[in-house]
């Protein structure tokens, strides 16, 4: 090897402390589960094994075939594997690879070399140390290569190879180039001796690589060994192989929704742990919405008054726990503020910032509730929201803000008598027009902050809004909006709900009965969606950015959203 390589030292794994204040009890319930419910829940749940169990049999250990992968760009990247013995557990399925027949054997003291670029470079260290726990369950020093069972052949070096400058903050905090998540990984021989290299560009890179290492090493029973530690075998099953990995989207993210139900902090980092391994890179974290406000603001105090309760908060030491972790895993997170509407939980510590709260009539005036929007009116919603963005802007480094504004009610609006008598004398003729005023405001405030916005459909499509040309629109009502979003020369991130909606299936948690977006969604449905589908041009499908599966919580709380999320997620990843 021509690069000079420096011995990655023994260490303990990076651990990351959890705020003492976070709640570990189940958080309060929306609508309390009546014992129909249960069952309910109970049918889900065993629904939700068996299709683990399914998926891991059919997706995880497909076997790969010949074929071509469609980039964003209209490229196509031949997918060659050769000499295929069975399958091949590597998933999401890489761009090109070649595999062979030999087993070799794994040491748990396999040894890691970095080259100097990777050694300087903290996360790479912090990802290395990472995967060793993942693969080996820890410290293993003391098991040696003679405990392992006789194999072919054995490897005991992976070298390190960072071509690109290491602690680059630059990247992992925006849509990222695909270069940043390329990545090569080559098992070969040399003088009758297995090693394997890993090399990327950037750390993003050696993550992605790191993570199909983890996949290639399998683990079996040490009959043989007399220490329990190291009672189990290591191996890889299709040497020598070739990968060369890239993501086919730059945004390929999953939205948790932690307003309907808080969610603790340590399940947040299991969820971003996950979705690193799915090689996804975007929690996209919906923080409030009308049924709580678990976001503590030291500007504005009785914001969380419209929490659930004093434990059910996210501070801003957690706020930086979960952005450095996600960072540390090459997984963006991107706070939605979503508003006007979705907004009652504000009015609770302040409420002269509402219009139209608590309605019993509510399905007039909000999508759910309880109702309540903010007021359009008044100089102090103006100045509190501006406030509140750059708050939160200072916490989140993401270059992307979500700021919502989805089914923002118009009757709401039009029946207030103090927006009606404010539209009159500011000469607003419409409504929409008071929506612009208000979506023009928010997008100088992100930009004011170096952010970019992201809104939901509706402003473009529904209300017709002039939009920001550097926005991205976020289409979930239906997939066929995709070519309306990209055709106004937006860029777009893909969720239609009739694919990629997790929570559909599970009931409706106000009056009982099905979901408004039945029936469940197996994987086998959210496979079968492309983000490109129905987008023919190749410039208009370079406008898609990605996509995103989501979680509304409604009926998804600690009991059941790791089951609710995995391992459907994981088919929305590969495409």
């Amino acid at each position: 090897m021509s690069p000079k390589f420096r011995k990655r030292q023994q260490s303990s794994s990076d651990t990351i402390s959890i705020s003492s204040n976070i709640a570990k009890k189940k958080p309060t319930i929306i609508s309390h589960f009546t014992p129909c419910k249960i069952l309910f829940g109970l049918i889900v749940l065993a629904s939700m094994v068996v299709n683990l169990y399914l998926t891991t049999l059919l997706l995880r250990n497909a076997p790969l075939t010949n074929g071509t992968s469609q980039s964003a760009s209209g490229i196509s990247i031949p997918f060659t594997p050769e000499k295929l013995n069975d399958t091949i557990p590597v998933w999401p399925r890489p761009q090109n690879a070649t595999f062979g027949k030999v087993k070799v054997t794994v040491p748990p003291i396999i040894v890691f070399l970095l080259d100097e670029n990777s050694s300087k470079s903290i996360r790479v260290n912090k990802t290395i140390e990472r995967y060793r726990v993942l693969i080996f369950g820890g410290n293993r020093t003391k098991c040696s290569s003679d405990n392992s069972q006789i194999a072919d052949s054995e490897l005991k070096t992976v070298y390190i190879q960072l071509t690109g400058s290491p602690n680059n903050e630059a990247y992992g905090k925006s849509i990222m180039p695909r270069e940043v998540e390329t990545y090569t990984l080559k098992v070969a021989q040399e003088n009758g001796i297995w090693f394997a290299t890993i090399s990327a560009k950037f750390e993003i890179g050696i993550m992605r690589a790191m993570e199909t290492f983890s996949q290639i090493v399998s683990t079996s029973k040490n009959a043989t060994a007399t220490d329990p530690v190291c009672s189990k075998s290591y191996s890889i099953h299709y040497a020598p192989m070739d990968v060369y990995d890239f993501p086919r989207f730059p945004h390929r993210g999953l939205l948790v929704d932690t307003s309907r139900h808080y969610f603790p902090v340590d399940y947040l980092f299991r969820t971003i742990d996950s979705l690193s391994w799915a090689k996804m890179n975007v929690m996209h974290w919906h923080i409030v919405d009308s049924q709580s406000f678990p976001l503590e603001s030291l500007a504005y105090k009785n914001l969380t008054l419209g929490a659930y309760s004093p434990t059910e908060i996210y501070t801003k030491g957690d706020i930086e726990l979960i952005v450095n972790y996600g960072l540390d895993r090459g997984v963006r997170v991107i706070p939605e503020l979503d508003m006007p509407g979705h907004a009652r939980s504000w009015g609770v510590g302040y409420p002269s910032l509402i219009v139209c709260p608590d309605k019993q009539n509510w399905e007039q005036y909000a999508a759910q509730l309880p109702s309540g929007q903010l007021d359009l009116t008044k100089n102090e919603t103006y100045k509190f929201v501006d406030d509140l963005i750059s708050e939160l802007s200072a916490s989140f480094v993401d270059s992307y803000f979500h700021l919502g504004m989805d089914e923002v009610n118009k009757a709401c609006y039009n029946e207030e008598p103090g927006t009606q008598s404010y539209m009159k004398e500011e000469g607003y003729k419409r409504l929409e027009d008071l929506i612009q005023f208000f979506e023009d405001f928010v997008t100088d405030a992100v930009k004011k902050k170096n952010r970019t916005p992201i809104f939901w459909e509706e402003i473009l499509l529904e209300w017709k809004l002039r939009v920001d040309n550097q926005s991205i629109i976020q289409v979930w009502r239906s997939e066929k909006n995709v070519l309306s979003a990209v055709s106004e020369g937006y860029r777009v991130i893909t969720s239609p709900n009739t694919y990629w909606y997790l929570d559909c299936g599970l009931g409706q948690y106000i009056s009982g009965g099905t979901s408004w977006c039945d029936p469940f969604k197996t994987w086998q449905r959210m496979y079968t969606f492309d983000p490109l589908a129905g987008v023919d041009n190749t410039q208009l499908q370079s406008l898609i950015v990605g996509g995103e599966a989501c979680a509304w919580s409604e009926m998804i709380d600690t009991t059941n959203l790791e089951p609710v999320l995995w391992p459907r997620t994981a088919a929305v990843a590969e495409r």
